[in-house]
C-alpha cells in the first residue's frame, strides 16, 4: 500500500522508522518548493538516493575530479561514452579502469548519505512512498546502507546541528589554523571521539602542558585547513558530508586549534566601493533609527495621558511570553523523543524520566522555564503532554495531544 502525507503529520524519522521495520521495498519521494530527493528501499535497507536540484550522477562526477580520484579529462570521455550507450556514469569509470570498484562504492556512500541527511534538516514538505521493484543507481557496485545506522547518525545530526550552525553559520567561511598553539603539542587517538562525548557541554581549551588530542578525522580536516578554502572546499577534499565537516571544525575551534579567518579575499574595485558606500549607508541609517528611538522616548515620557514606565508590567508581560514559547519548544522536543522511543522499543514510556535515562532528552528539558515538571498521561489510544503558563494554570497553547503511532500493515 502506499503512504502519503506532510512531514508535519509525520516525521521523516517515523517514516524511515517504518519502512526498516516492516522491510518494504519501493520508493520514497520528499517534495518542497525547492528540492524533490526521492531515495529506493529494498527490504528495508536504502540502495539509492537521488535530488532533482543535484543529480546524483553529476555529485558523483564533480567530487571524483575534486577529490583527484579522476581528471577532468577522463571525466569528459566517460560522459561521452555515456551519450552513446545510457550506461550509469559509475559503470562506465570503472569499466574504463578509471577508477576500482571499491572506490567507486566508497564515493557513491559519502554522495547518498549526503543527500540523506540534508533531508532530515527538512522543516516542510510532502512525502509519498510508493511499494515497487526498482533497479537502484549503481546496483551493481552499492553496498545497501542500514536504515537503522542512518536513523541514528540523523538524530544526532538534528540534536547537534542547531548548536554547530550558531559558531558555522555558513558554508562559505574560511578558516585559518591558530598560531597560538604549537603543532607538535597535537597527539592524533580514537580516544579523542571519547573525550568529545564526555565534554559536550563543557568548553575544551588547551591547559598549559597538556596535549591537544584529536581524531584522526579532526587532523585530516586540521591539515587541509590553509586559509584559502572554504568550509564547502574542505568537505570536497577531505570526502566529509556538510555536518561532519562542521561538527569537527566546531571541536577544532573549541580546542582553540583554528579560528575564523577575519579578513576575506579581497574584492574587485568595485565591488570595494559598494562596500564602502554600503557600509556608510548603514552607518547613517542606524544613527538615524538611533535618533528617532531617542525622540521616541522623549515623547513618551513628555505625554501627560502616558502611564507607561520602562519598568511597566508590560515588561513581566513579555518576559512570561518568551518563556511561554521556550517552554512551548521544550514541549515538541518531548514529543519527537516520544515518537523516536515508541520506534526503537516499539512501545510508549509510562514516564518522562525514562528519556532521560535511556538518552533521548536531557534532564533539564523535562522542565519548565520557570523549573516546573511537564505532566505526561499516557491513554491506550493517544497521549497528553501538559504544560503551564507563567501563573501555574493550564493552558491550551502548552498542552500537546497526539494519537498513538500506527505501523504500516506487512506486506503479504
Amino acid at each position: 500500500m502506499a503512504l502519503k502525507g506532510t512531514l508535519k503529520d509525520f516525521g521523516l524519522p517515523d517514516i524511515f522508522q517504518l519502512l526498516s521495520l516492516q522491510k518494504k521495498t519501493g520508493k520514497l519521494t520528499v517534495r518542497s518548493n525547492q528540492n524533490e530527493v526521492s531515495i529506493t528501499f529494498r527490504n528495508g535497507y536504502i540502495v539509492s538516493a537521488d535530488s532533482l536540484q543535484d543529480p546524483l550522477e553529476h555529485r558523483l562526477g564533480y567530487l571524483l575530479v575534486r577529490r583527484k580520484v579522476i581528471t577532468m579529462e577522463q571525466l569528459k570521455k566517460a560522459l561521452e561514452v555515456q551519450k552513446e550507450t545510457l550506461q550509469h556514469l559509475g559503470h562506465i569509470l570503472v569499466s574504463l579502469r578509471f577508477l576500482t570498484a571499491e572506490k567507486l562504492q566508497k564515493y557513491l556512500q559519502l554522495v547518498i548519505t549526503q543527500k540523506i541527511y540534508r533531508l532530515f534538516r527538512w522543516k516542510e514538505g510532502e512525502y509519498y512512498f510508493e511499494p515497487r521493484e526498482e533497479k537502484a543507481f549503481q546496483d551493481d557496485y552499492f553496498v545497501p546502507l542500514s536504515t537503522q545506522a542512518i536513523l541514528m547518525e540523523a538524530v544526532r545530526l538534528l540534536d547537534e546541528w542547531p548548536l554547530i550552525k550558531k559558531k558555522i553559520p555558513s558554508l562559505e567561511l574560511v578558516f585559518e589554523k591558530s598560531r597560538r598553539i604549537d603543532p607538535s603539542s597535537i597527539v592524533v587517538s580514537e580516544a579523542a571521539e571519547e573525550e568529545v562525548k564526555e565534554e559536550k557541554n563543557k568548553a575544551l581549551a588547551p591547559s598549559i602542558g597538556r596535549p591537544l588530542i584529536i581524531s584522526p578525522q579532526a587532523h585530516l580536516l586540521y591539515q587541509a585547513i590553509d586559509g584559502t578554502r572554504t568550509v564547502k572546499d574542505l568537505m570536497d577534499s577531505c570526502g566529509f558530508n556538510d555536518f561532519e565537516t562542521c561538527r569537527l571544525l566546531s571541536q577544532l575551534m573549541d580546542k582553540q586549534l583554528i579560528r575564523i579567518k577575519s579578513e576575506e579575499a579581497k574584492p574587485s574595485e568595485a565591488k570595494r566601493v559598494r562596500l564602502q558606500i554600503g557600509a556608510l549607508t548603514s552607518r547613517f541609517l542606524y544613527l538615524l533609527i538611533i535618533a528617532l528611538l531617542v525622540v521616541g522616548v522623549l515623547n513618551i515620557f513628555r505625554n501627560p495621558l502616558n502611564t507607561l514606565t520602562p519598568f511597566s508590567p508590560n515588561t513581566s508581560h513579555m518576559v512570561s511570553t518568551m518563556k511561554e514559547s521556550i517552554s512551548r519548544g521544550r514541549m515538541q522536543q518531548i514529543a519527537q523523543s516520544l515518537t523516536i522511543y515508541f520506534l526503537t522499543h516499539v512501545r510508549y514510556p509510562t514516564d518522562l524520566s525514562t528519556l532521560v535515562r535511556e538518552e533521548f532528552l536531557q534532564s533539564h528539558n523535562l522542565r519548565d522555564p520557570w523549573g516546573r515538571d511537564y505532566h505526561y498521561q499516557l491513554f491506550s489510544d493517544r497521549y497528553l503532554l501538559i504544560g503551564f503558563d507563567s501563573q501555574g494554570r493550564r493552558s491550551a497553547q502548552l498542552t500537546i495531544e497526539k494519537p498513538l503511532i500506527l505501523a504500516l500493515p506487512s506486506e503479504k
